[in-house]
């Protein structure tokens, strides 16, 4: 006696069903992938306008602290923290399409400053990001050479 395998062949392909299925399982797939690329993007955008921002406030300090002592004066308008026209120095620069505003104050002698003969020097760039207002802030403590 002679065994024969019987092998039954499916040769019917996919259904309908299952084809949308598929489709159904990859377009829910690339969306997801999609999201990612927008969340990203918008990450991007906001790091670089902080690196701008921060470039800018840098720039404004290094010409600030290579300002002899007696010139860095507060004119007394505001508070250490103030910006735009309330500020000891302010001005509008645009990097990249984004209008940034850069404002400088000195604050002398203490509670802002860390002794009597030191001046602080704060810079804050301020920009306006979707529907809310971004700040970058550095400060420095500048000592009186002739103390």
């Amino acid at each position: 006696m002679t065994m024969r395998k019987h092998v039954r062949l499916n040769n019917k392909g996919f259904s309908i069903i299952e084809v949308l299925v598929g489709l159904t399982i990859f377009a829910i797939g690339i969306l997801a992938l999609a999201k990612v690329q927008i969340v990203s993007l918008k990450g991007n955008s906001q790091s670089r306008q902080i690196t701008e921002a921060s470039y800018l406030a840098q720039s404004r300090m290094e010409v600030l602290t290579r300002l002899p002592y007696d010139d860095l004066v507060d004119d007394g308008s505001g508070t250490i923290n103030s910006t735009g026209v309330n500020a000891d120095g302010s001005e509008q620069l645009s990097v990249t399409g984004k209008t940034y505003q850069v404002s400088w104050n000195i604050a002398d002698g203490t509670p802002d400053a860390p002794a009597d003969n030191m001046k602080m020097i704060r810079v804050i760039v301020n920009w306006q990001e979707g529907g809310s207002q971004k700040a970058v802030t550095l400060d420095y403590a500048h000592a009186d050479p002739n103390f």
